[in-house]
């Protein structure tokens, strides 16, 4: 089944299919006019994705993504309006929604998934921070290579983080697995 697109609303530029009642929607200056090849998707509870905004917006091609927030219900006025502050300074488009209850992760990943206007989906967690300013130059240049459908499955590195008594089994575990390069995970995935 083919899904027809729907038009945009005039306010929020996202498709009038997509709003649903209880979010609320901020977006910055470049969100109207943006088309996008990369959306970048943030799902969060309770959790500020302040840092991730500011360090992607220090990333190359900002113009070339949107950066779609989806707060699932944290209901902190304060939390909220830390993010919109972020979204509103953001250097490429960028779109905070805010939803009045909390409604789960895979549901807001599917809204955001709803809400984004790219071909290309990229989903990162509030807390992480990129540590390359190609981050997304990286994932758009492979995007555009792409003729057929395709999945980019990105592992993490930790050079943004540090190990502490809390995190120091986990740091370990990563540095063995997820923190190699693609090459070396695509040899032994299992």
């Amino acid at each position: 089944m083919i899904a027809e697109l729907a038009m945009p609303d005039p306010d929020t530029h996202m498709p009038t299919s997509a709003l649903q009642t209880g979010e609320t929607h901020d977006f910055n200056d470049c969100w109207p006019a943006a088309t996008p090849e990369l959306s970048v998707l943030v799902p969060t509870y309770k959790d500020s994705a302040d840092r991730l905004l500011q360090a992607l917006g220090n990333c190359t091609d900002t113009s070339r993504v949107e950066v779609i927030i989806y707060d699932d219900g944290s209901a902190d006025p304060e939390l909220t309006e830390h993010i919109r502050k972020a979204v509103k300074a953001f250097t490429g488009a960028a779109c905070l929604v805010t939803c009045a209850e909390n409604k789960g992760r895979s549901a807001g990943r599917n809204r955001l998934q709803d809400l984004s206007r790219s071909d290309w989906l990229l989903f990162l967690d509030a807390d992480m921070v990129p540590d390359d300013p190609k981050f997304l130059t990286n994932y758009l240049e492979v995007s555009a290579t792409q003729t057929l459908p395709a999945l980019i499955v990105g592992g993490f590195s930790l050079n943004q983080a540090h190990p502490t008594p809390q995190n120091e089994l986990h740091w370990a575990q990563s540095i063995r697995s997820e923190c190699l390069s693609a090459a070396l995970r695509n040899e032994n995935p299992g």
